[in-house]
């Protein structure tokens, strides 16, 4: 079942390369086929990149959506990044860092600077009414160590160096996020007077959050077992698939080629004797990741085990009481039902008005049982 779960991980992700290929050649289409071909990226391909903790796709995906759904935002907000950004800051904080390192007799792989992605400053000022110099990690440093005990050691020094912003620090290294993402997160005041954000990371930590799922290819070479890993691995190909064959539904769009085995479920259930079902075989533990459609638009929720779809309701953004709900093409009658790996949630408005996009797909799909291709 092992080798079974990495071969549905490099379909995943020749199905997220081929996608991030595609946005950055969108250039030649009319703005209308670029801007559904975006929107859809960002809802879709952009969460599920996320939730295999590859965030480098996921920044690229993001940032190159943001570009074509949002041009005047992207060309203003580029200009405006390019003006704030202080390099000279980040040069003179990574010499800093350096020397105080060297005297702590510690030794490090790399420190580089960054600044925040352009699409992660713009969701957050949008979401959070703020303004650029508002935000604490638009500037950041970066440091790769050989190994966990030398970045707590890095973290004094830091904090030793600089005052730090209170209620700013994270510890990811002991408390790693559910897409396997470690770090240490601190956000302290330059010289300047401007926030910067200081990661702290191993290399294997740092390969891991480049690179997410992929990583764990190496647990077959016994470095490392991550229980839930195959099942998201599985749950996030059913998704993709779905998704290709949902906007296509008369002409389905498999993830990869070769003689996998085929499944005869329709999404989002597995049957008991499916081979891709394998919350059987596996103890998880982990999150559980859930559809949500709203306003005809499909997102990726991640939610604690055990959430219930009241827990799911207090994050949609048009939920009320007027609202009936559907939970795999099913009415709900109980709010405190619990939610299992892959369940798809419907907000219906008391409004009837056509289905299209992704809701019209699903129920195609669960009308006429269309198998979902796993291959």
């Amino acid at each position: 079942m092992v080798f079974l779960a990495m071969e549905d991980a490099r379909a995943v992700l020749i199905k997220l390369a081929d996608r991030l290929h595609n946005m950055r050649t969108l250039d030649s289409l009319p703005k209308i086929k670029r801007q559904c071909f975006a929107k859809e990226t960002l809802e879709i391909f952009a969460p599920l990149a996320n939730q295999l903790g590859i965030l480098n796709w996921k920044e690229q995906l993001e940032n190159l959506c943001f570009k074509h759904l949002y041009p005047e935002q992207y060309e203003e907000l580029s200009s405006n990044l390019h003006q704030f950004y202080n390099r000279d800051m980040i040069a003179a904080a990574i010499r800093r860092l350096e020397q105080a390192l060297q005297v702590s007799g510690l030794s490090y792989r790399s420190i580089s600077g960054r600044h925040k992605s352009m699409y992660s400053i713009y969701s957050k000022m949008a979401r959070k009414k703020l303004e650029m110099d508002e935000i604490y990690d638009v500037h950041g440093v970066r440091v790769i160590l050989e190994n966990k005990a030398d970045c707590f050691t890095t973290l004094e020094v830091v904090h030793h160096l600089w005052p730090r912003i209170p209620g700013k620090f994270k510890d990811y290294v002991n408390s790693p996020k559910p897409n396997g993402y470690q770090s240490l997160h601190t956000v302290v005041l330059s010289e300047e007077a401007l926030p910067l954000e200081i990661q702290i990371r191993t290399g294997d930590m740092h390969l891991q959050a480049e690179f997410g799922i992929a990583a764990h290819w190496r647990y077959k070479e016994g470095l490392r077992s991550c229980s839930c890993v195959p099942e998201m691995v599985e749950w996030v190909r059913c998704v993709v698939t779905w998704q290709c064959e949902s906007l296509h539904i008369d002409h389905p769009s498999p993830l990869g080629v070769g003689s996998s085995p085929r499944t005869t479920c329709t999404f989002p259930s597995h049957s008991d004797n499916c081979p891709f079902s394998y919350s059987k075989q596996y103890d998880h533990s982990g999150p559980i990741l859930v559809i949500l459609l709203e306003n005809e638009k499909m997102s990726v929720q991640e939610l604690p085990q055990k959430s219930k779809i009241l827990d799911l309701l207090k994050r949609a953004s048009s939920y009320d009481i007027q609202l009936s709900l559907r939970l795999n093409c099913h009415a709900v009658h109980n709010l405190n039902q619990e939610l299992k790996m892959g369940d798809v949630l419907e907000l219906i408005p008391s409004t009837p008005c056509k289905s299209g996009g992704y809701m019209r797909g699903f129920h195609q799909m669960s009308d006429h049982r269309l198998a979902v291709s796993p291959s």
